[in-house]
Formats: C-alpha cells, sequence, structure tokens
C-alpha cells in the first residue's frame, strides 16, 4: 500500500493596501517544476514572455475566485480566454503573490508599536563565583 497525499489548495488573498483588496483566488498548489521555471528568471526584468509564461501557468492553476463583472455583478469564469482578459496590473499583482506565497516570501509584519522609548534596565542580582575544586589563586 502506498503514500496518497491528500489534495491542496493555495488561497492568495490580495491585501488592504492592494488596489485588489477583498480578491480571494483558490489555486492549485504550484509544484516543483513549476516553482523552478518561475523562480529561475528572478523577480525583477523579466521577459514579456516570462510575464505572459507566469500569467498563464497561475490561470491555469486557478481553481476559484471571488472576481464579479464591474458591471453585472456576475461571478468571472475562469477559463483561459475569460483570464487573459483581466486587468494586467491585477493578474500581475496576483501571479506576484501566488509565486511569493509558493516561495515562502511573507509579507512584511505589521508595526505593533509606536513607541520608540528604551525598555527600563533591569539589574539582576550576582555573586561572585566559588573557585573551582582544586584550583588555586596562583596563576600558572
Amino acid at each position: 500500500m502506498g503514500f496518497r497525499p491528500k489534495k491542496r489548495t493555495q488561497s492568495v488573498i490580495m491585501p488592504e493596501d492592494s488596489e485588489w483588496y477583498g480578491l480571494e483566488v483558490e489555486l492549485v498548489p504550484m509544484d516543483f517544476g513549476m516553482w523552478l521555471e518561475l523562480t529561475n528568471s528572478g523577480a525583477d526584468g523579466l521577459s514579456m514572455l516570462d510575464v505572459i509564461h507566469s500569467v498563464e501557468k497561475m490561470s491555469h492553476s486557478l481553481i476559484s475566485w471571488n472576481l464579479e463583472d464591474p458591471d453585472s455583478g456576475e461571478p468571472v469564469p475562469i477559463d483561459q480566454a475569460t483570464i487573459m482578459k483581466q486587468d494586467k496590473d491585477m493578474l500581475m499583482a496576483l501571479t506576484g503573490r501566488w509565486v511569493n506565497a509558493t516561495t515562502g516570501v511573507s509579507d512584511p509584519l505589521p508595526e505593533t508599536s509606536s513607541d520608540t522609548a528604551p525598555l527600563p534596565e533591569v539589574f539582576l542580582p550576582t555573586e561572585d563565583l566559588s573557585p573551582l575544586p582544586g584550583s588555586s589563586d596562583v596563576p600558572v
């Protein structure tokens, strides 16, 4: 009897500071070969073919999303032709977040406090250590 891994999905949720805040997407997790292809060129300086390839890979992995047509309010289908007609900046942001989620690059942590005052200094009581048994106070 062999090991059968569970089918997984990967969620991508656009952050509050994004123009597409509220968009939630479920994708098939990226396999290792696809990850190598998409991360091999690096994040900056991608050719147009690399960009197209990345968005196509993301769109083939798309399971569901909550995207609605801005005019009708109807759900936008997830077929290849419809996906490729969506806003380029949205698709690039979504693809970038998908790659980052796969590679483990997380968003910056929120700033938890604006208080920059130093912590109070704490003094711990100390005592002189006793000499080790068999040692002398005379340097060798």
